[in-house]
């Protein structure tokens, strides 16, 4: 309700009479009594929603002034013309995307919604995009140029090429100047120490940036195809900026060059929130030149890690191999003890003959070292003088000699005593033995082993041969 409405009602007061007066009087005392005035917040309030609902969301073109940048990120500003200005807010990631944008003197063009700051009760505008003057040309060429190439299929993703997982040289394709380079070498030597790294200056901005570009990034890719450049991974990168500070990635030599290389390349222009052709057309795109650098090598701590993980399983899958083979073993030997007795004793006469065989080639094989060594003492002692080296020569002999007998007499005694023991084990397994051990041979007339009694008949005479002599039986009687 606004204020005039309050008092259209009221009579005229051009020609009052008394008794009018009297009666204006008692309403205006009785207005006065009934009116009831709105506050602050409120009347700000109905601007606010005002402005909202009437104007909202507009492109407005002007000059920007008094420019401030607190801790916080945002930006405040003034946008202005020859007969107004305007207070401006650019939200912190807001400004981060506008970068150069918001300077003292630039004539831009913004599009936000237009509000009322309640606190002080001013009218601003919240920024959410904003561009040159004539800037609008640049983004209708840069939509036009996408349209292009993603028809003829520069962007689709069957045509880029893996990173490769290990790289061992990396090219940089970047400006010499700037806190590029340092960043991308700060990463790569924190995670990738290893690598290689080769760095290609170019113009990054301004005229004859984009063709500077192509033509590096042919140039390196012919170096590669005629063996004289071993680079597997090339990184394309600067920093943030303005579109008009981009373009050169924008631009079409720069994509070709891009789509033709058959190196991998990763892309690492602007900032996060900037987005190029360049980055479109790459095998890879990084939001950062640092983040370039992180995908572009492993980590030295993760692959350790990994190693450690791998030896570890190593080591548990060896010792699960050895548990199993030693359980087969242990079955193998519980089948062997299982065998019959003839089995076993062709078994240690073969380990008695093989044993007996090692012995004699040991025994040899000690015997020529020893010969060797003697020659080689008694060559030592021929090219020796005979006064200096004739005494040392003579006790080094006699000592190699009771070596070498000591040695013989142990090697002899070793191997006799595994003699002895693989004969007493042979014997114990012996026939002779066997039958001393109160066992008998029974054979009938046609010298045949008698094992079962249905291989004689009443009447036959057996021969039963023992430890220490022979008995012939004669067949009285059988039970099954």
């Amino acid at each position: 309700m606004l204020f005039d409405d309050l008092f259209e009602d009221l009579p005229d007061d051009k020609t009052p009479s008394s008794s009018s007066r009297t009666s204006t009087d008692k309403l205006s005392r009785a207005v006065k009594s009934e009116v009831k005035a709105i506050s602050v917040s409120a009347l700000v309030r109905q601007m606010k929603q005002t402005l909202q609902t009437q104007v909202g969301e507009c492109w407005v073109e002007g000059e920007v002034s008094n420019v401030r940048r607190p801790k916080s990120g945002h930006v405040y500003f003034s946008l202005k013309d020859s007969n107004a200005q305007i207070s401006c807010t650019a939200f912190r990631m807001q400004a981060l995307r506008l970068g150069k944008l918001l300077e003292d003197g630039e004539q831009i063009k913004l599009f936000g919604e237009v509000t009322i700051y309640e606190a002080q009760g001013q009218a601003q505008i919240i920024v959410k995009k904003a561009e040159k003057v004539g800037e609008g040309d640049l983004q209708k060429q840069l939509e036009e140029l996408k349209a292009k190439l993603q028809k003829e299929g520069l962007f689709d993703q069957e045509h880029k090429q893996p990173i490769p997982k290990f790289p061992l040289h990396i090219g940089l394709l970047t400006s010499d100047s700037g806190a590029v380079i340092e960043d991308m070498e700060h990463v790569l030597n924190r995670r990738a120490p290893w690598v290689r790294r080769s760095i290609y200056p170019v113009k990054v901005q301004g005229l004859g940036a984009a063709e500077e570009i192509a033509q590096a990034i042919r140039h390196i890719n012919q170096l590669v195809a005629d063996g004289k450049l071993d680079i597997q991974l090339l990184i394309i990168g600067r920093g943030g900026g303005s579109i008009e500070d981009l373009w050169c990635f924008n631009e079409e030599i720069v994509a070709r060059a891009i789509y033709d290389s058959k190196l991998p390349i990763i892309s690492a222009v602007g900032h996060e929130i900037d987005f190029t052709v360049a980055d479109l057309v790459a095998d890879l795109r990084a939001p950062t030149p640092s983040a370039a650098a992180e995908l572009a090598v492993p980590d030295m701590q993760e692959l350790q890690g990994n190693i450690n993980y791998f030896r570890q399983r190593m080591n548990l899958y060896v010792e699960r191999q050895y548990a199993m083979s030693k359980r087969e073993f242990d079955v193998a030997r519980q089948f062997l003890k299982s065998l019959s007795v003839d089995y076993a004793l062709r078994e240690y006469q073969w380990r008695a003959d093989d044993l007996a065989h090692r012995l004699e080639s040991s025994i040899y094989a000690d015997l020529e070292l020893r010969k060797q060594q003697l020659t080689l003492v008694k060559q030592s002692l021929k090219s020796a003088h005979p006064q200096v080296g004739l005494t040392r020569n003579q006790e080094d002999l006699v000592k190699l000699r009771a070596q070498l007998n000591q040695a013989m007499q142990h090697q002899l005694e070793r191997k006799q005593a595994q003699f002895k023991s693989q004969k007493e084990l042979f014997e114990m397994y012996s026939i002779d033995s066997t039958l001393k051990r109160g066992f008998s041979i029974t054979t009938n007339q046609a010298k045949q082993v008698v094992s079962d009694i249905s291989q004689v008949k009443l009447g036959d005479t057996l021969v039963t041969q023992l430890a220490h002599g022979k008995l012939e039986v004669e067949i009285k009687h059988k039970e099954p």
